[in-house]
């Protein structure tokens, strides 16, 4: 293992990322919908400027503070027809939402804070609100992604270029399958130190991840292409096992078995203690119909997986 890799936290492989992920939030609005003026005071008139966005906007703040809920949406979504990216009409719309009450509501309400956090990640406050919505879901392993994402925003806020800040920001975006977010993140780990080694090797697993999900083949082939670009400077600095083991699992999703079996084997030959290898090689095999080979490879993942548990039960 590099120095770089030592103590520090990398992605889960993709079948074991867990979800974080909200429903999927369209926010493009069409038509732009009829909706009931609030009422206001003379304050009110005299701070209504501002664009055309900001006047829906201060109309939907008015009327959910009004509790006319469905008035309100429709004014965020008349924002959102002027402008689809206003994190402000966004917020409204959660804050909606939210106010409904519910699992459903609820979960929509974290969908559109996700939506505006990835035009302004720097949001502590909706941060703060989405730690509360998965709170109030009984979802605390995602509350707790939530607080340690705040932390992190929190440096960043003082330092948006710490490397460091934003390679861990995007391991918890990618445990939360929340691909592009991760990859903006680890782009900027990358792209604001000379060379940033576990970035970067982060920044391939997140274009592999992306690519696994995605049903579109000219798209998948682009991306798949993205993460071997990525996997390979990060190989041209440091040759670790793990590199080669990522770059096999990319020529598997790719359909090239041989050639994912040859850079397994060459990661085995680098670490023979890491049962990931092992895994992988096991599932090439039976691909290949190497039956007698996968079955071997299973046989020594299952003694290395014993040997720890044995370790780890000596230790305690």
């Amino acid at each position: 293992m590099s120095e770089d890799n030592k103590g520090q936290a990398t992605p889960d492989a993709p079948a074991e990322a867990n979800g974080g992920k909200s429903l999927d939030i369209n926010t493009k609005v069409d038509v732009k919908p009829a909706y009931q003026k609030p009422k206001r005071g003379f304050m009110s008139k005299l701070l209504n400027r501002g664009g055309v966005a900001n006047q829906y906007i201060q109309d939907g703040d008015l009327l959910l503070k009004e509790k006319n809920i469905p008035h309100a949406i429709n004014a965020y979504k008349t924002a959102l027809a002027e402008d689809p990216y206003c994190t402000e009409a966004l917020v409204g719309m959660a804050k909606c939402h939210e106010a409904m009450g519910g699992i459903k509501n609820a979960k929509i309400a974290v969908g559109y804070y996700y939506k505006a956090l990835e035009e302004d990640f720097l949001q502590v406050d909706i941060y703060q609100a989405v730690v509360q919505m998965y709170l109030k879901l009984g979802d605390n392993k995602n509350a707790h992604n939530e607080k340690k994402k705040l932390q992190t925003v929190r440096t960043l806020k003082s330092n948006p270029n710490n490397p460091t800040a934003n390679n861990n920001l995007g391991i918890i975006q990618l445990i939360q399958k929340q691909y592009d977010a991760s990859i903006r993140s680890f782009q900027k780990a990358v792209k604001h130190e000379g060379y940033h080694s576990l970035g970067q090797l982060n920044l391939a697993k997140a274009w592999l991840q992306k690519a696994m999900h995605e049903k579109d083949p000219t798209e998948k082939k682009t991306f798949l292409i993205k993460s071997a670009k990525e996997v390979e400077a990060y190989l041209n600095n440091n040759k670790q096992a793990d590199g080669l083991l990522l770059k096999a699992k990319i020529y598997m999703t790719y359909g090239d078995y041989q050639k994912a079996l040859g850079y397994c084997n060459e990661a085995f030959v680098l670490d023979n203690t890491m049962k990931e290898i092992l895994n992988t090689k096991r599932a090439i095999d039976e691909k290949l119909g190497n039956i007698q080979d996968a079955s071997e490879a299973y046989d020594a993942y299952q003694s290395l997986a014993k040997e720890e548990i044995k370790m780890k039960s000596g230790k305690n």
